[in-house]
């Protein structure tokens, strides 16, 4: 399952942030994560997986929230990502907003802790996801401890500003190569698709493929 709500225009920038907490704010748009959620789909489709994706209006908080989720391995989550250290609770991924819904279009991790899960892997693909406040004997507190709590047995997460089209290079080859492992242990697999993006012209600066990091509950 994948979710991009793309952002295509001004205007549909405005309304995703209008009732959110970071309303004013410069929100740029994501075009290449629309490539991104489709190009995915069509890989899994090819090797036999269901697949559903939700993007542009469908890509809401409210239909996340409303999905069958527990019958799906895979949640992919292709967006912006904001961060609150002071108050993890607060921090949220930006879905497109639903007013008949009543819900703000901003998933906080707060929230993701009522989700029911049963996913091999949860991956946000969207800036700084894998930050939070520290705090003693509990760790990191914000999206990896909430989606884990959630019931995924593993978090892919960011760990700062990361540029668009090099992460849906980085996260079309990581699924790639966990379609064709039978048995993937996944950190492979992200190191493998992390060496393409080395080895290419385009994004072989660490800013490219180094932010994300898997974690396992």
């Amino acid at each position: 399952m994948a979710y991009a709500p793309v952002f295509p225009g001004t205007s549909a920038i405005q309304a995703a942030t209008r009732a959110t907490p970071f309303a004013g704010e410069r929100i740029t748009p994501l075009p290449e994560t629309e490539r991104e959620v489709s190009q995915l789909a069509r890989l899994f489709q090819e090797n036999d997986h269901q697949t559903q994706t939700s993007l542009h209006q469908s890509a809401s908080e409210h239909a996340l929230k409303e999905s069958e989720l527990e019958q799906y391995r895979f949640l992919h989550v292709a967006t912006h990502g904001f961060v609150n250290e002071a108050e993890p609770d607060l921090s949220g991924l930006l879905l497109y907003p639903d007013s008949t819904a009543g819900e703000d279009g901003l998933l906080a991790v707060g929230e993701v802790y009522n989700l029911r899960l049963n996913t091999d892997l949860v991956t946000l693909s969207a800036c700084e996801t894998g930050i939070g406040q520290i705090a003693n004997g509990e760790g990191v507190l914000g999206f990896t401890r909430a989606f884990l709590y959630a019931g995924a047995e593993r978090v892919l997460v960011s760990l700062w500003q990361v540029q668009d089209t090099a992460t849906a290079e980085l996260m079309l080859a990581f699924y790639e190569r966990i379609l064709q492992t039978p048995s993937p242990d996944y950190s492979s697999q992200l190191q493998q698709a992390k060496l393409q993006l080395i080895n290419s012209d385009n994004y072989s600066h660490p800013y490219y493929w180094s932010p994300f990091v898997l974690i396992r509950g």
